[in-house]
């Protein structure tokens, strides 16, 4: 056998589990990184939003403001169906103060709107003024019909009646100007 004089260089082989250990290593560190760098912004923004929540929340004096004007739209929005479903009068009783007779005095009246009936009590000094009465309001066009009913002479010598009269719905329109 020969002896070489001069030294040759030994080949090194890669061992497999070193360089599993080494890039296991490496991948570790990355992943504490990584995770130390993801939890401190999560802590971060954590903070942001409970600050921006404290900043949100309502102080009690915002609070009653608030309350006071949910109130104030509910009584608007009620009234805006009230007046949504109003139906005018006034024709009705302008034309009711223009036909009746001057010595017809009457002492109550209801309005039914759903019947659309104006139920009249009143007196007067005689029948014949009655039956003109009746007649008036026979002829106007905002009254359907009418209905004389419970006819009396009070004590006192006046003639005492029920009148009811049924309305046209036009008399319910809004007056023009």
């Amino acid at each position: 056998m020969a002896i070489e004089i001069i030294p040759k260089t030994r080949t090194r082989k890669i061992s497999l589990t070193k360089t599993s250990s080494f890039v296991l290593a490496i991948i570790f560190f990355a992943f504490l990184v990584s995770y130390s760098v993801f939890n401190f912004y999560q802590n971060k923004l954590s903070l942001e939003i409970s600050g921006i929540e404290k900043a949100l929340q309502k102080s009690p004096s915002e609070n009653n403001l608030e309350d006071g004007i949910f109130s104030y739209q509910k009584k608007i929005e009620d009234t805006g169906i009230l007046l949504g479903n109003h139906k005018p009068v006034a024709n009705l009783l302008s034309n009711l103060e223009k036909n009746t007779h001057p010595k017809v005095w009457l002492s109550r009246f209801k309005l039914n709107m759903a019947d659309e009936t104006l139920d009249l009590l009143g007196s007067t000094d005689s029948f014949e003024i009655l039956g003109q009465q009746t007649l008036i309001f026979g002829k106007q066009e905002f009254i359907k019909n009418t209905n004389l009913s419970d006819v009396s002479m009070g004590r006192d010598g006046k003639i005492k009646f029920e009148l009811q009269l049924i309305l046209d719905p036009k008399i319910f329109a809004p007056l023009t100007p």
